[in-house]
């Protein structure tokens, strides 16, 4: 049965409560009380105390590759007598960043001072599977461990977050995430006339007394969006600038659901970097940059601005199919930039080339890859669930593919649901080889080479993506809509040697 048919059996039941936008709360079978969720109705759309906005963006604090994240609650304080119990990575939310060198040994200890068990997964970074933070390496309340490793050769932006199964959501929604950043050889960026900084954007929902906001039926199906987006955890901070020179943002949507749909009115962006590091060239400018749910960008603005003025960095509308959500209808605005009063300074010139990247070679394994959204009224029931090639991820020892250490695969990723979804994998990077609108479009070859872990499908698209595993273990591949892959929508491919 269609979604919009299901829905619409849901809406006509005597039980069935409703929400704002005079549709349903869709009461899901998971079971969301043996995964510890809370069920009560979250607040509408914009019905969040407003922190106090306008602080500088303040920096970073950080960390070397040795070191301790004790993952522990904490107290937000906003501003405006506004407080918010949160969780953090060695303060009230969020955690540092963590500055890393290619081939640097990482020994990080989690310690877990929260009331239940997490872990890390070091989101885009190929370690060893025994150190990615699978769900069944979780570290129980109180308890501690060590995360060693060995940085791999790259040069890029990625970031850390929990990944205990079914908790996930929960945990991120709560403040825990940090970003990294790795170092690799010299920068092919001129050195003097870029201004550096990382952008991490998360969004949130408050209750009126400031607490963080349960997820509600609809979070669970549409993912959770708060109406609160914060920058590194500041809302609408202010980035002072000086004009003349780049503005290079090392940007991360570490939001569980939310799609960016960036934009700098009076400015472009020149993308040269994506999630697994350089492009191979910088890139045309071009006014709005989409930044799906764990992706990362890295971009260079040209500060065009008149000394004195002011921009608004904003995410625009974009619709992704939400169930019974309203989709976002307006700009939201994230962060103020404001140009100081000073004379402009140099730009240097941008170099031709940035990287090699070599394309992989033909695969030795292809395979296909399902995403599919099922719903049905059985036994006068709403019953819904989210699935890899029609199963559920119930079984953290299940290996859905074997795939062998060396080895290139191609995997043909369908979404077949009426959703769009980032797709995710863990252990390696991937490049896009083709595109493809719908069965009744032909294929379209991927004009950018990059590497990359994390690619939009929108309903009904498919691609094709190739990569290698170098390393031995379970590796987890999953939507990066946070609610969906606690609920089911993520699988496991088991590499040996």
């Amino acid at each position: 049965m269609h979604r919009r048919t299901v829905l619409t059996a849901c809406l006509a039941a005597p039980f069935f409560p409703l929400l704002a936008r005079a549709q349903g709360a869709v009461d899901s079978t998971m079971d969301h009380a043996a995964m510890g969720h809370a069920m009560p109705a979250a607040p509408a759309a914009g019905a969040s105390p407003r922190p106090p906005g306008g602080a500088p963006l303040a920096a970073w604090p950080t960390l070397g590759a040795r070191g301790e994240l004790r993952a522990a609650p904490g107290l937000l304080h906003w501003g405006g007598g506004l407080n918010t119990p949160s969780w953090g990575y060695n303060g009230a939310a969020l955690g540092p960043l963590l500055e890393w060198r290619a081939g640097e040994a990482v020994d990080m200890t989690l310690v877990n001072a929260l009331p239940e068990a997490s872990n890390i997964h070091w989101h885009g970074l190929e370690v060893p599977a025994s150190e990615d933070g699978h769900p069944r390496d979780a570290v129980e309340a109180g308890q501690r461990r060590a995360y060693r490793f060995t940085v791999p050769e790259v040069d890029g932006l990625f970031w850390y977050h929990p990944h205990p199964h079914g908790r996930t959501a929960f945990q991120v929604a709560m403040g825990l995430a940090g970003p990294i950043r790795v170092r690799g050889g010299r920068s092919p960026l001129p050195a003097d006339g870029i201004d550096e900084r990382v952008l991490m954007i998360t969004d949130q929902r408050l209750l009126a007394d400031g607490r963080i906001a349960p997820h509600s039926d609809a979070d669970w199906m549409d993912g959770r969006e708060g109406d609160l987006l914060l920058v590194n955890g500041q809302y609408q901070p202010v980035l002072s600038v000086r004009a003349g020179g780049w503005l290079r943002l090392r940007l991360i949507n570490a939001c569980a659901a939310r799609y960016l749909n960036l934009s700098l009115p009076g400015h472009v962006w020149r993308q040269i970097g994506a999630d697994g590091g350089w492009l191979e060239q910088v890139q045309a400018p071009v006014k709005q940059l989409l930044l799906v749910p764990g992706e990362r960008a890295d971009v260079l603005v040209a500060l065009d601005g008149a000394p004195g003025s002011r921009a608004v960095l904003q995410s625009l509308p974009y619709v992704r199919g939400k169930m019974v959500s309203a989709e976002q209808s307006r700009p939201e605005p994230i962060l103020s930039v404001h140009y100081q009063r000073t004379a402009a300074q140099a730009r240097p010139p941008l170099p031709r080339r940035l990287a090699d990247i070599a394309p992989l070679p033909a695969p030795a394994v292809r395979r296909e890859v399902v995403l599919s959204e099922t719903m049905s009224m059985e036994g006068g029931k709403h019953q819904m669930a989210f699935l890899i090639n029609d199963r559920r991820y119930d079984d953290m020892n299940r290996a859905d593919f074997t795939g062998k250490v060396g080895e290139v695969e191609e995997w043909t990723v369908h979404n077949r649901s009426d959703m769009d979804h980032p797709f995710h994998l863990h252990g390696a990077a991937f490049q896009v080889q083709w595109r493809q609108a719908s069965a009744q479009h032909p294929r379209t070859p991927e004009t950018l080479r990059a590497w990359r872990d994390v690619v939009n499908l929108k309903p009904g698209e498919s691609l094709a993506l190739r990569f290698v595993q170098r390393l031995p273990g379970d590796r987890l591949f999953h939507c990066h809509i946070l609610e969906h892959e606690d609920q089911g929508m993520m699988a496991t491919l088991r590499v040996v040697g």
